[in-house]
């Protein structure tokens, strides 16, 4: 049956195995990964190195590539094919450079739950462990197609896991640019609950706003984290180097503080022209405008500004 729709092109020149599952079987085109990933621009080249004959010169394929696995590891990459067939049991093959690689197996289909992770034991959690490195390749595939990924709509903590992994192998194939726009459209329907989680958890949020390059993500968590009172802390300092962002904190801080405290000293000048006007209620307003500065003065004798501790200005 003819096709011409993702992931199955007629007129497509490479050949993309993903598992042992002839589903998992891509047809895409060359112009199309080499443009977006410069993983794919080079291993495409004719300058590529090593028997490149893998078809007939009759057959539109002219670029085969497989999903493989270190013999027990989890971690898989789409290599390109020279000249061998793809394995489709058990078998370990060697490759040139002695890494022992696996085709990923079919044998078990989608997640797997706790109860027969327990029953099969690291067997079944390897399972897992690879058929997730599947998916993220066919959701990393799309998005060089400008396919929206597949991620769940339910809420962004079930989504979270997903795009870490897409991610992560689009810093891989260095393609992180379209995927990332691709992302970011999917999170948009979250805001709320990504707003809430820059609050408690602004390191990791850093991180993924920094891996996305989304603008408005490190903003929330940046800012949630400028005021907070432990930032001069050695545990956050080293969390602060650990991203590359120690010099920037420390200017952002610098100009919330200066921001505080500017506005502690007009609001303490400030003098409400509405409490002499008028005799109802007006000594009331007088007492409350009067109890209000001294507990501001005492607030800022005392260095806990704006209620953030007494070290938010250090």
């Amino acid at each position: 049956m003819s096709k011409n729709a993702f992931p199955h092109y007629d007129d497509g020149d490479v050949q993309i195995r993903l598992s042992g599952d002839d589903k998992d079987v891509y047809i895409l085109h060359s112009f199309i990964l080499g443009l977006h990933s410069s993983f794919f621009k080079a291993s495409l080249s004719e300058r590529w190195t090593g028997n490149t004959e893998v078809i007939s010169a009759s057959s539109k394929i002219k670029w085969k590539y497989e999903l493989r696995f270190e013999e027990k590891g989890a971690d898989g990459i789409l290599v390109r094919q020279v000249g061998t067939p793809h394995i489709r049991d058990s078998q370990p093959d060697q490759s040139s450079d002695n890494m022992t690689t696996i085709l990923l197996h079919s044998r078990f289909e989608g997640p797997v739950n706790q109860l027969s992770r327990r029953r099969k034991g690291p067997g079944a959690l390897l399972n897992e462990q690879r058929s997730n490195a599947v998916a993220a390749h066919k959701q990393l595939l799309g998005a060089l197609y400008h396919l929206p990924p597949a991620l769940s709509t339910k809420s962004f903590a079930k989504a979270r896991p997903s795009i870490n992994a897409l991610l992560e192998i689009s810093k891989m194939y260095d393609c992180a640019a379209i995927v990332t726009t691709q992302v970011e459209k999917h999170l948009l329907q979250f805001s709320t609950e990504i707003l809430a989680a820059c609050t408690w958890e602004f390191f990791p949020m850093l991180k993924l706003s920094m891996e996305m390059r989304c603008d408005w993500m490190f903003k929330e968590a940046m800012i949630r984290l400028t005021g907070h009172h432990e930032m001069k802390t050695t545990r956050y300092r080293a969390k602060f180097d650990s991203l590359g962002i120690r010099e920037l904190i420390d200017r952002k801080h610098a100009v919330f503080v200066n921001t505080l405290r500017d506005a502690e000293y007009r609001l303490f000048l400030e003098v409400d022209t509405d409490v002499f006007e008028g005799k109802a209620n007006r000594h009331y307003k007088f007492l409350a405008v009067a109890y209000f500065r001294k507990w501001l003065k005492q607030q800022i004798s005392a260095g806990n500004g704006f209620g953030l501790d007494v070290d938010y200005a250090k």
